[in-house]
């Protein structure tokens, strides 16, 4: 699940989500709905995908295959 492997990514770089919210200018509230999975609460796709991009760029993890996991969840 792309939120498990972001929170994981986060946890080992010794960040906060504090620290990855100013990082990658996402508010901590939608970064915490990510890493919980709960989508729901987060923007338009298009959005969202910015945010997993984000994350994922910051976190040193392939954005593409990341992106493309979440969109099939």
């Amino acid at each position: 699940m792309v939120a498990d492997q972001i929170a994981a990514a986060r946890q080992a770089s010794g960040l906060s989500i504090e620290d990855l919210a100013r990082r990658t200018r996402i508010p901590a509230s939608r970064l915490k709905a990510l890493e919980a999975g709960a989508y729901e609460l987060l923007p338009a796709p298009i959005y969202s995908r910015g945010y997993v991009r984000a994350c994922a760029i910051e976190l040193k993890l392939d954005p593409d295959a990341l992106v493309r996991r979440f969109d099939s969840e």
